[in-house]
């Protein structure tokens, strides 16, 4: 069966796995592509537990979804509690301090793109 068949069930919106350089890889484009032709938006969602100390990374990968073109947002799946820097209460508060500037820069880059951040429930 097709993906394609599953609009039939009401799907309007895919999030695609997008590691850092996926563009190198058409079958990105051409699955966003597709997506478009028959009504379903497509997000880019990746992400790395260092993003929150150093948000370069995180804009290139930006960049690389602007520059692909045809998705619908973003979504940063960043985690910093998977940094050694979580356990500690002084290196935490920076940690968080930078993983929120994150959004900041990311939201100034992208423009229009809906932006979303993967936080998990605890």
């Amino acid at each position: 069966m097709c993906w394609h068949t599953h609009i039939a069930q009401g799907v309007t919106e895919i999030y695609l796995h997008t590691p850092v350089g996926f563009s190198s890889d058409p079958a990105y484009g051409t699955f966003v592509d597709d997506a478009i032709n028959i009504g379903v938006g497509v997000h880019a969602i990746a992400g790395d537990a260092t993003w929150a100390k150093n948000s370069d990374d995180m804009l290139a990968w930006v960049d690389e979804v602007i520059q692909a073109g045809g998705y619908s947002g973003l979504v940063a799946d960043i985690e910093p509690y998977l940094l050694k820097e979580w356990t500690n209460l002084r290196r935490r508060a920076r940690l968080v301090s930078s993983y929120l500037n994150g959004p900041v820069e990311t939201e100034a880059r992208s423009g229009v793109f809906f932006i979303r951040a993967a936080i998990p429930f605890w």
